[in-house]
Formats: structure tokens, sequence, C-alpha cells
């Protein structure tokens, strides 16, 4: 289990590290995703790790986080989970009835604030459960 605890772990960093790089280059939709991914993937390490089980196949950080964050540890994330949370959707599909493709609906701004609080959410994570740097 430790090993896949490490694989996760190092795959939502590059993951986190994939976002920031897209966010310089302007493709602010790709960082949204990514941001979402590399929280995603780094609550599943956590799940590993604490549970010994492997994760569900599902994509909601809240639902994720429930399984292993008590009410409180919850309550102090999540902010940063509502925020990040939308970028699985919002960057990838067209929303029915807006006038904007995913990369023209996910600004600059909005990018910045998804990345922000996808690495707020991992280096909480990071610190709560001892994860590898």
């Amino acid at each position: 289990m430790k090993r896949d605890v490490s694989i996760w772990w190092r795959q939502a960093k590059e993951d986190l590290d994939t976002a920031f790089a897209n966010y310089k280059i302007g493709k602010y939709y790709v960082c949204a995703f990514y941001s979402q991914q590399a929280v995603e993937k780094a609550l599943k390490a956590v799940i590993i790790q604490e549970t010994r089980q492997m994760p569900p196949r599902v994509h909601k950080l809240l639902e994720l986080g429930k399984i292993i964050l008590s009410k409180e540890q919850i309550k102090e994330i999540y902010d940063a989970i509502k925020k990040v949370d939308p970028g699985y959707i919002l960057s990838r599909y067209p929303e029915f009835g807006v006038d904007k493709t995913p990369a023209e609906l996910v600004d600059k701004r909005m990018a910045q604030d998804i990345f922000d609080q996808a690495e707020r959410i991992i280096l909480w994570l990071q610190k709560k459960f001892e994860m590898q740097k």
C-alpha cells in the first residue's frame, strides 16, 4: 500500500505542476482542470494511506474528503474545495445555454483562484497526514 500512496501523491504533485505550467502559458481552462485533478489525487493518496483500500472512482472532492476527514477538518478546507471542485466539469465540457467554450469561460483570475486553493488544500493534506514532500 505504501507504494500506491506514493504513486498517487507524486501524480498529485505532478498535476499541480502541470496546472501551473498551463497557467503561465495562458491555458487557464487546463490549469483549472489539472488543479482539480491534483486535489483529487492527493485526497485519494490520503484515502489509501488511512484506509488501506483503493479509493472510489468518483471525482467529487467533498465526497472524497468525507471518507477520511472529520467534520471539523472539512470545515477548515470547505471553501477551498468549493472553488476547486467545479474545475473538473467547467474546464472540460461546454455548458448548455452558455455561449462560451471552456477555454473562453475560465479566465486568468478564475484559474489563479482555483490553482491557489488547490495548492492550499494539498499543502494542508501534506501537513495533516504527513504525506511525502
